[in-house]
């Protein structure tokens, strides 16, 4: 990882050029489309949470207790769910680096399927 030393990269980020990176990388599109879409069902649950409990019409028995407990911490405050970017959508790049003659370049690995197909993987529900 040399090469990428300056840049706010964890370990995980760089692949190393072989002929599984676009199952790879498909898989990670997935992770972070499936991850972001979760945070967003919490923030509706959390924000009808936080409707009920600023309505002084409604009693506290009222509000579905799943949802306290869902958004509930031990000592019984309530925190919004958290999400690694900040609630901001996901955006990956890939960078191919000394891969010419790599299994990666080779047709079996699929790369040039996942490029062409690569604005319709990892779809976001909003």
């Amino acid at each position: 990882m040399h090469y990428y030393k300056d840049l706010p990269l964890d370990e995980g980020d760089v692949l190393e050029p072989t002929v599984d990176v676009p199952q790879r990388i498909e898989e990670i599109l997935d992770t972070e489309a499936l991850e972001y879409d979760e945070y967003q069902e919490k923030m509706e649950r959390y924000k009808k949470l936080m409707k009920m409990l600023n309505n002084n019409n409604i009693s506290v028995y009222e509000i579905p207790g799943e949802l306290l407990l869902e958004f509930g911490d031990e000592n019984g405050n309530i925190l919004p769910p958290q999400h690694k970017y900040g609630g901001k959508r996901p955006v990956i790049a890939a960078f191919f680096d000394d891969t010419q003659d790599t299994d990666l370049m080779k047709p079996s690995s699929k790369l040039s399927n996942m490029v062409i197909k690569h604005r319709h993987l990892g779809k976001l529900n909003d």
